[in-house]
C-alpha cells in the first residue's frame, strides 16, 4: 500500500532588508567631546543605539551609554563613514570658532543667542541693545516692543523673543537677537535656540561669576558648536573692580574649558553695563568680528531651512 507522506512545509520567504539610509553629506561638529546623544539626534539624525553599536565597533568606550563621548574630529568622521555619510569637517574645529560657511551664497547677518544666569543683567542688556540701535531697530517680537525688564513674573524672563538690529541702517551690520530665559527651570527652552543660533553671548556678572547655568550654557555650545563671546556685566555696580572680576572669571571659564583671548584662547571678553551703556559699542563691534570671521552665508538658489523656537 502507498505510504501517506507528510507534505514537506512550504520555505518562508526571507524578509527584505530595509533599504540603506540616504547618503548625506554631514557638517562634523566644531568643538568636542561631545555626547553620542547630542552627535545621533542633531547631525547623523539615527537612534542613539545605532550610534552606540558603530562607536562600539570602532573600540571606542560605549560605557556611558547615551552619554558615551565622540572624543575628536578623527571619530566623528569614521562614525559618518560607518553608517553610510560623507563627513565634512567645518572650516575650524575649535571651541568658540565654527565656521558655518563654504563662502557660497551671500553673507546673510549672524542670529546671535543671549543667555545668562538668572539675575546676571541679561534682559537689562537686551533692552539697552535695542534703545542703542535706535530708530534702525527692527522689532519681530511684541514682547519686546516696550522692553522686558521688570514686565514678566519676579523680573525673570519667561519667554523667547527675537529681534534684529540694524545697527547702522544697513544689512551688512544687521544682527538678529534670541533672548532666552535664564533660570534653570527653562533649560529646554534654551536648548530649542542652539540649532538656529551661530553666536552665543554668554552673560556672565562682574560681581558673580561662573555660575550653575554659565556651565549648562557651555555644554550647549559645545554639544551644537557655536561661537561664543562672554558678556561682563554689571560693571558699573558699586564695589566691583573690573580688572580684578576680568582676570577671576577668565581663570573659571579655563577651568570649564573655555579659553578667553586673555589667556590665549580666541573667546572675547566684553565688560558692558545695560544700565550706563558702558562697552555696548565694543559689544556689538566683537558680534560683527566674530561674524565676519565666521563667513556666515546663504544660498538662495537653495530650499529654505526653518527651525521652530516657540509655539502655541
Amino acid at each position: 500500500m502507498p505510504q501517506n507522506l507528510e507534505a514537506e512545509p512550504k520555505a518562508k520567504p526571507k524578509p527584505k532588508a530595509p533599504p540603506p539610509p540616504e547618503r548625506r553629506r554631514i557638517t562634523l561638529p566644531g568643538s568636542y567631546p561631545i555626547s553620542a546623544r547630542a552627535f545621533a539626534h542633531e547631525f547623523l539624525r539615527v537612534k542613539p543605539a545605532t550610534l552606540l553599536d558603530a562607536l562600539g565597533r570602532l573600540g571606542e568606550d560605549t560605557d556611558a551609554g547615551d552619554d558615551s563621548p565622540v572624543t575628536d574630529a578623527d571619530v566623528a568622521e569614521l562614525l559618518c563613514l560607518e553608517l553610510g555619510h560623507d563627513p565634512v569637517r567645518p572650516a575650524r574645529d575649535t571651541h568658540g570658532a565654527k565656521v558655518r560657511g563654504d563662502s557660497v551664497g551671500t553673507i546673510r547677518p549672524p542670529v546671535v543667542s543671549i543667555m545668562g544666569h538668572v539675575d546676571h543683567g541679561k534682559t537689562t542688556l537686551v533692552d539697552a541693545l535695542r534703545v542703542r540701535a535706535g530708530p534702525h531697530a527692527v522689532v519681530q517680537s511684541k514682547r519686546i516692543k516696550g522692553g522686558v525688564a521688570g514686565t514678566e513674573a519676579g523680573g525673570i524672563t519667561q519667554s523667547l523673543s527675537t529681534f534684529q538690529l540694524s545697527l547702522d541702517g544697513t544689512d551688512n551690520s544687521a544682527v538678529t537677537v534670541l533672548d532666552t530665559p535664564g533660570h534653570a527651570a527653562f533649560r529646554a527652552m534654551r536648548g530649542h535656540v542652539g540649532p538656529a543660533t551661530d553666536i552665543v553671548v554668554m552673560v556672565i556678572a562682574a560681581d558673580d561669576g561662573v555660575s550653575a547655568q554659565t556651565k549648562e550654557i557651555i555644554e550647549l555650545t559645545r554639544e551644537g558648536g557655536q561661537a561664543v563671546l562672554v558678556a561682563l556685566t554689571k560693571i558699573d555696580k558699586d564695589g566691583v573692580d573690573v580688572e580684578s572680576a576680568r582676570t577671576r572669571i577668565v581663570n573659571e571659564l579655563m577651568t570649564e574649558g573655555v579659553l578667553c583671548e586673555d589667556a590665549g584662547g580666541d573667546v572675547q571678553i566684553v565688560p558692558v553695563s545695560g544700565v550706563t551703556g558702558e562697552g555696548l559699542d565694543d559689544l556689538v563691534e566683537g558680534l560683527l568680528l566674530q561674524a565676519e570671521i565666521m563667513d556666515l552665508r546663504a544660498d538662495q538658489d537653495q530650499s529654505g531651512e526653518a527651525v521652530v523656537i516657540d509655539a502655541r
